[in-house]
């Protein structure tokens, strides 16, 4: 499995074979740079929305969540 599999955690469709293996592990870098910046977001998100419960509550819901 190349670069670019491991980053999709999928077999990449035959049309990114004509790419050259210099474009396939960029793009695979980029492929992961995007998904660790999402999940980034995400938990901000998250955690921005926890804010608004009392505190007493947050840690429940934390938990009920699996944080």
């Amino acid at each position: 499995m190349d670069d670019l599999a491991a980053a999709v955690q999928a077999t990449p469709p035959p049309e990114f074979d004509v790419l050259a293996p210099g474009e396939r592990t960029a793009l695979a870098e980029l492929v992961e740079r995007a998904a660790q910046e999402r999940s980034a977001l995400l938990d901000r998100a998250i955690d921005d929305s926890l804010r608004h419960l009392p505190a007493l509550v947050r840690l429940p819901v934390k938990r009920a969540l699996g944080m």
